[in-house]
């Protein structure tokens, strides 16, 4: 392109900032991930090959604990250690004797892992807890007239959650005894699914019969309880997971007609509660974990496979859209650390992912590191519907929001980056 050439476009791109300067309902552009590690399974050998891998929970380290299984045999509780550059050890988390059941759910800053395990002869009909430092596994029993103990979530200070049962009760261990949260919630049965480092204990508390209809999220630090009533528009809440700030995210049901009931994903900022809705064409969206105000989960129609999703700013995007993972389907998105890094599960891969947020410039369409005509060009030459580059908010269409971002975001550089390729 010569240099009139280039001094026209720069011309029609001050003329059109005039004329579309009042685009700013464009918001800005989505966020971006990059693939940084794959989390895959021991191998279990002829003539079955790798383990299936679930994921399940992540510290601020990047280190996700989980659980594997073969095509025969019981799933084994793991963890595995991010060691940067897309290594990390993968570790069999030990138990004791005749376990055949055992699943990581969470790990703290520190490498602690909480989680549930079935063991033989252990004297209980349903599943014990564990706690496991690095070296050496702690098996938490449940207290009587309780059969079973499943541990969701743990902090900093070794604090534990989960439930009891039956019937499903919520508790916390803390200082090596299992305090039974039943009697400080409203209904017959209750779950707690997360903890922060303050103390600070969330889930839902309902009635047996009709749980599903009936419950409601709680926040409690063991002695005082908020209960909170149904999402607005919803019929009920149910936290999930719960930041250092104490904002909690989780789902609610709502009814969109007789007989007719689908999820919303929740979310608490601390003063309201916040229906995040879900991604179009899906009637069930649950949120599991959030860090510095952006929520991640899943969302999906009956038995379809569903989608990651990421909300932030007010807007929920589908995973898949924002990082290439080639033709892996990014099926659920399961924490998140205070670096914004999410671990996802593969659809049907048995294969863990870790993404990591890109540092990328926004109006940028070439990725040459300066916005600039070469953008505006682009942005003109792909107007219209349809996938392209120049589809800076990822709504499908090359139209004036996009145009927008570009004159928004005119003649800044991306540091670091030398403008041109």
């Amino acid at each position: 392109m010569s240099e009139t050439q280039c001094h026209h476009l720069y011309v029609l791109a001050i003329v059109l900032a005039g004329l579309f300067g009042s685009f700013t309902n464009a918001g800005d552009c989505p966020p971006r991930y990059e693939v940084t590690a794959i989390i895959e399974g021991p191998d279990c050998g002829e003539p079955w090959g790798k383990a299936n891998v679930t994921v399940w929970g992540m510290n601020d380290h990047g280190d996700v604990a989980g659980w594997f299984s073969c095509t025969v045999g019981y799933d084994h509780a793991f963890v595995w250690y991010n060691e940067g550059e897309g290594s990390g050890t993968f570790v069999e988390i030990p138990m004791p004797p005749k376990t055949y059941y055992c699943r990581a759910y969470d790990i703290n800053n520190d490498g602690y892992v909480t989680g549930e395990a079935i063991i033989a002869d252990s004297g209980y009909q349903g599943s014990v807890g564990f706690l496991y430092d690095g070296q050496d596994t702690e098996v938490i029993v449940p207290p009587a007239p309780y059969l079973g103990l499943r541990a969701r979530a743990l902090n900093a200070q070794l604090d534990i959650v989960g439930e009891l049962g039956p019937p499903d009760t919520a508790f916390l261990y803390r200082n090596g005894v299992v305090h039974d949260l039943g009697p400080l919630l409203t209904g017959e049965a209750s779950e707690a699914y997360g903890c922060n480092d303050a103390g600070l204990v969330v889930g839902w508390a309902g009635w047996l019969g009709s749980p599903y209809f009936l419950e409601h999220a709680f926040l409690t630090d063991g002695h005082t309880v908020t209960e909170f009533g149904p999402m607005p528009g919803g019929l009920t809440s149910r936290a999930q997971a719960v930041d250092d700030k104490g904002r909690w995210a989780g789902f609610a049901i709502v009814q969109d007609g007789p007989d007719e009931y689908s999820s919303h994903a929740l979310y608490w900022d601390g003063v309201n509660m916040i229906d995040l809705g879900t991604l179009p064409g899906r009637d069930k969206c649950k949120a599991w974990d959030l860090c510095n105000e952006t929520v991640v989960g899943y969302t999906m129609t009956g038995g379809q496979a569903g989608e990651a999703f990421l909300w932030e700013d007010g807007v929920m995007w589908d995973l898949n859209d924002l990082v290439d993972t080639g033709d892996v389907l990014l099926s659920s998105a399961r924490a998140i650390d205070s670096l914004g890094q999410v671990v996802c599960q593969g659809h049907q891969t048995g294969l863990g992912f870790v993404l990591s947020p890109l540092d990328y410039l926004c109006g940028d369409a070439d990725e040459d590191g300066v916005v600039d005509v070469l953008d505006l060009l682009l942005v003109l030459r792909h107007w219209g519907p349809g996938e392209s580059c120049a589809d800076l908010n990822l709504d499908g269409i090359v139209d004036a929001d996009d145009l927008s971002l570009v004159l928004d975001h005119w003649g800044q550089t991306q540091t670091g980056r030398a403008p041109g390729r």
